[in-house]
């Protein structure tokens, strides 16, 4: 995969903070999105903007809230797509093209049900798929929207974390060589 774009909007956004918001907002919701979020690299730039964090440049409560926003509505919207064209949905270009990635997503959620929402946005390639087919199998607004906004909430400082330590280790790191 190519990562020189994704070098570039970090770039870009430790020259423009007052972007993040913004941009970590569409980078989760893109990332989020049935199929679409296969080809965003949204954990490399998380971790990225993780290390602007942990660098100071940035403030972790905002991005966080970005990123839970962007992953929801990613996830809303997928679920809604899955919700309403079912078994049709398997049949439409891009989804004719993966049905084996729909396949593992349906067994992945009959064997763990609503659990299924929460882990699947933990593990990369079930991160785009589990909404559409959970919408798809008919799991209800009431519980979807509970259990996905909580794992969303829980998503975005997990992988922040991780860029956030990097960050302040090179910074503590810069300060002790000079």
């Amino acid at each position: 995969m190519d990562s020189g774009w994704t070098q570039e909007l970090l770039n870009w956004l430790q020259a423009n903070p007052g972007w993040s918001f913004v941009t970590v907002l569409l980078v989760a919701l893109f990332e989020s999105l049935v199929l679409i979020g296969i080809l965003i690299p949204g954990i490399i730039i998380l971790f990225g903007v993780g290390a602007l964090i942990g660098l100071g440049l940035m403030e972790m409560v905002p991005i966080w809230v970005a990123a839970s926003v962007g992953a929801f509505f990613g996830d809303t919207l997928s679920y809604a797509l899955g919700r309403r064209f079912r078994a049709h949905l398997l049949d439409i270009w891009p989804f004719s093209r993966y049905p084996g990635l729909m396949e593992r997503g349906t067994r992945f959620f009959r064997a763990h049900g609503a659990k299924s929402v929460v882990a699947g946005r933990f593990i990369g390639p079930l991160r785009p798929v589990i909404p559409a087919v959970v919408g798809m199998l008919g799991m209800k607004p009431a519980r979807f929207v509970p259990v996905d906004l909580t794992a969303c909430v829980i998503w975005a400082p997990a992988f922040l974390l991780p860029g956030m330590l990097f960050g302040a280790w090179l910074e503590v790191a810069s300060q002790y060589t000079g």
